[in-house]
């Protein structure tokens, strides 16, 4: 007897919390997700739980990433003096990222706001 899995509708990604449009990310990562089931079925014709189990790879990786980036902040405030340069690599680059995206919010919430006063002379002023 074979089990069947379904993965439709699987997304490692756009199902995130954290995201501000997971519409967007499913829209583009559809087109990849059907790329890599076809993949592994044309390479691993005989596998046909290939391409699940690569799905929750890649879940498990992104766990697995958030995780490591907790212990590098922790790895921050705990070990005194310089940083190893690898660490110091990722750290900046998370604050980079940081600094990007809540620039764009910042962007984004500009260009949402629209002036509800319109400032005009006052009528009694010569």
């Amino acid at each position: 007897m074979m089990c069947r899995c379904h993965t439709d509708n699987v997304s490692p990604v756009s199902d995130r919390q954290d995201l501000e449009e997971p519409s967007k990310v499913e829209v583009l990562q559809e087109p990849l997700l059907e790329a890599l089931k076809i993949y592994s079925r044309k390479r691993r014709p005989s596998m046909p739980l290939m391409f699940p189990k690569v799905l929750m790879k890649i879940t498990d990786l992104r766990s697995i990433s958030a995780k490591g980036a907790e212990r590098v902040v922790t790895l921050k405030m705990e070990i005194p003096g310089s940083m190893p340069p690898l660490i110091q690599e990722m750290l900046e680059e998370m604050e980079n990222l940081e600094k990007q995206k809540h620039s764009e919010e910042e962007q984004r919430a500009d260009k949402n706001i629209t002036p509800t006063h319109t400032h005009s002379p006052c009528p009694h002023s010569t």
